[in-house]
């Protein structure tokens, strides 16, 4: 998913992504480094968060 953005502006864009894209560092990169705005689904069972 990632690599097919690469090109686009995505600067205060609304970003969604189901649970195999909510891990930390896709958050980071969209939101530090793209300047989005990052709606994700977490699993319960995920790992990759505090608290989970």
């Amino acid at each position: 998913m990632l690599e097919q953005i690469d090109d686009a502006d995505l600067t205060g864009c609304m970003v969604t992504v189901g649970a195999l894209h909510g891990q930390r560092p896709h958050a980071v990169y969209l939101v530090e480094e793209r300047h989005t705005h990052y709606l994700l689904s977490v699993k319960d069972n995920s790992r990759a968060w505090p608290g989970s």
